[in-house]
């Protein structure tokens, strides 16, 4: 009776440490250096949104490496993705009721920079890959 009890106590603290999250942070181990991850991270320290800028680019830490190059290119496909969601969100919202005509002239007008930024942004990115392949690389990765 007494090992049980001294089993369920045991089971019971490991548990609350484990929901307190101090039996992992005395366990685990500090994470390992990335120089891919701090790369960016160091890259993004000079945006305007770092933290954003990381959280944006992490996830193609494998397809960027330690390039400057490729750094731009990905930066530059997330902003093109990013701005054609966003145009496309406004388009399909429509004028709203009650909108008067100067507000939606002014939506017309977000919409059109929004595609232009879009076009904008694309050729920057072929401009990068002929300037890639002009120095014998092709940067976006194909």
């Amino acid at each position: 009776m007494v090992t049980r009890l001294l089993a369920l106590s045991l089971v019971l603290n490991v548990i609350l440490l484990d929901m307190f999250g101090v039996a992992e942070s005395t366990v685990t181990k500090p994470p390992i250096p990335n120089p891919t991850t701090d790369f960016i991270k160091s890259s993004c320290e000079s945006t305007s949104y770092p933290v954003a800028c990381v959280q944006s680019l992490s996830r193609y830490a494998n397809v960027i490496h330690q390039s400057e190059q490729k750094l731009a290119i990905k930066a530059l496909s997330v902003s093109v993705s990013k701005t054609r969601s966003c145009a496309s969100f406004v388009k399909e919202m429509g004028p709203v009721k009650g909108m008067k005509p100067i507000e939606h002239n002014a939506v017309r007008e977000c919409i059109e920079f929004m595609d232009d930024s879009v076009d904008r942004l694309s050729q920057s990115i072929r401009e990068l890959g002929l300037l890639g392949k002009a120095e014998g690389k092709d940067l976006r990765g194909t």
